[in-house]
């Protein structure tokens, strides 16, 4: 699910007519709808589970799977609320196709960790934590280093960006940088590392 919102929203990005950016934007919606119903059913479930006779490994379990069904729900969140500004942008016409572009760029590089969040999720084969949480770790800080730059780049000056793209922008930025830190999350909780 939360694969598919990124790539909804890059799709988002690249639509040539209003038509397909509008659908694209709708799919996203209709994701994190779907999102908030998952986390609260399997929440609820989850909750219900303490009330059993648990060992303490299997309350860690459960514990370590409420904390994930979150992680997972913030990153639909984030998608979602990305949506709302692609909506604002595109609307007022405010990004122009570099500003897309170099969007795209990171949105490409959530759009990886997550998938890699994905495969430690329910892993089909044994897979050595340490090797899994280090390329994590690596992904995440090549994301936080695109958002950098991009915050720090000069091209806005350049291109002469209105306050108001600039502040839908940063957000933009921000949410995609946050739904990387929610999947290394995902990633520590699986390979048992503490929390980023």
């Amino acid at each position: 699910m939360t694969s598919t919102i990124v790539s909804k929203l890059l799709h988002a990005m690249k639509a040539d007519s209003s038509e397909l950016f509008e659908r694209m934007v709708q799919d996203v919606y209709a994701q994190e709808k779907a999102s908030d119903t998952l986390e609260y059913k399997i929440t609820e479930f989850l909750k219900n589970l303490t009330h059993e006779q648990l060992s303490r490994d299997m309350v860690s379990e459960v514990m370590k799977l409420l904390d994930q069904t979150n992680y997972l729900e913030k990153i639909a969140d984030h998608g979602e609320r990305i949506a709302k500004l692609l909506t604002k942008a595109h609307e007022q016409k405010l990004f122009s196709e570099p500003d897309y572009e170099r969007l795209d760029t990171i949105g490409k590089q959530v759009k990886l960790i997550i998938k890699h969040m994905r495969s430690t999720i329910l892993p089909t084969q044994k897979m050595d934590k340490a090797a899994v949480l280090a390329q994590a770790l690596k992904r995440e800080d090549s994301l936080n280093q695109l958002r950098h730059q991009e915050k720090t780049s000069n091209d806005f000056s350049k291109n002469q960006i209105s306050p108001v793209a600039l502040t839908l922008y940063t957000d933009i930025l921000t949410s995609f940088e946050k739904m990387g830190d929610y999947a290394l999350n995902v990633v520590q909780s699986n390979t048992d590392q503490p929390k980023h």
